[in-house]
């Protein structure tokens, strides 16, 4: 379950929906970080296929008895279909610059994040891929929206 408020109501002690009625939340390691000092939340599993430098004694969701859960986190930048291509090249590469500075790469390695500079072209193959991974997942769980 991902959600916005799911940290907060967690560590208030109000129920958050999921099948066994159980305080239980997937989220970022960015969202988690902060709450971890006060212990507030407890980590049960990291959902990459290894362990995270920042939580070493974390173990991956594979290590935990679920082998083959992954699930990452990504953030991306995206321009409307027919976006001019300079436009696209100068985006990607004021990103990958502004990404290698040694004070931006460090505030993001402190909130958890793998810095991944990919090209325009991958970071789209990436997305094309996790939609059809996740919409393999969804159809087999029989999950339906709610409204």
């Amino acid at each position: 379950m991902m959600c916005a408020p799911c940290p907060w109501a967690i560590m208030r002690g109000r129920k958050v929906r999921t099948p066994l009625n159980t305080p239980l939340m997937f989220t970022s390691m960015a969202t988690a970080q902060p709450h971890l000092p006060q212990r507030k939340i407890k980590v049960l599993g990291i959902a990459a296929p290894k362990r995270h430098p920042n939580w070493p004694a974390t173990p991956t969701i594979a290590e935990a008895g679920y082998p083959g859960f992954e699930m990452n986190t990504w953030y991306g930048f995206v321009a409307p279909a027919g976006t001019p291509r300079p436009v696209i090249e100068r985006v990607h590469t004021d990103t990958v610059r502004i990404a290698a500075m040694p004070d931006v790469v460090e505030k993001l390695k402190a909130f958890g994040f793998d810095m991944i500079t990919n090209t325009p072209e991958e970071f789209a193959a990436y997305v094309r891929a996790e939609v059809a991974k996740m919409g393999k997942i969804i159809k087999a769980s029989g999950a339906k929206p709610e409204v």
